[in-house]
């Protein structure tokens, strides 16, 4: 959540089974949602639509099989994230929020 305020993003958290954690933030017109779990509890099947590098890490946009919407889903230090939703006012891209999202996080090469 730190690195959301970083950002000029106030979110809210759910916590959820070993420590995994759902964060959300929402404004007008606009939901954005964060999950963060320990890397050795993911689970599910998902698709690599794409993968670019930002920030220096591996970002790979993915399709869960339980459906949309894709996610924004990149490794650090031992967490994985998924950042998906609607941009906020500020960004001009997801990919622009998710790299300053992964430099917030000190994760940044």
């Amino acid at each position: 959540m730190g690195a959301l305020a970083a950002l000029g993003i106030a979110g809210m958290r759910a916590e959820l089974p070993y420590e995994n954690a759902q964060i959300w933030a929402q404004g007008p017109g606009w939901q954005l949602f964060v999950g963060a779990y320990r890397t050795e509890t993911m689970r599910g099947e998902f698709t690599v639509i794409d993968e670019r590098r930002l920030e220096g890490v591996r970002v790979q946009r993915v399709q869960y099989e339980s459906g949309p919407p894709p996610r924004h889903r990149f490794e650090c230090a031992t967490e994985t994230y998924e950042v998906r939703g609607a941009v906020p006012p500020g960004f001009a891209d997801m990919d622009v929020l998710v790299g300053r999202f992964i430099r917030a996080l000190g994760c940044a090469a």
